[in-house]
């Protein structure tokens, strides 16, 4: 998606990942190698949106379509992670 950006007084537009996809790129990876940096990621990225924070909001029913295509150990993991940071967003 292409976003507007101010640096000061310099306004300008650049092409950024959507939070989604930055996501589904993560779980992937997660899946070759189970590393814990992956859903930490992924952790920070659904806090930061459900406490309001951002202006791009994560499409959740895109994700989980995603993880469910890539199996029922990629769908827990999105779940668990969903589950834990709404429940953390107080």
């Amino acid at each position: 998606m292409r976003r507007t950006f101010q640096d000061k007084d310099d306004i300008f537009e650049a092409w950024c990942a959507r939070p989604e996809d930055i996501i589904v790129g993560k779980l992937i990876a997660w899946k070759e190698g189970q590393s814990s940096k992956h859903p930490n990621d992924i952790y920070a990225l659904l806090q930061f949106d459900f406490a309001g924070l951002s202006d791009a909001h994560i499409d959740l029913d895109y994700v989980q379509r995603r993880a469910q295509d890539l199996g029922d150990d990629v769908l827990a993991l999105w779940l668990n992670l969903v589950e834990k940071a709404w429940l953390a967003r107080k």
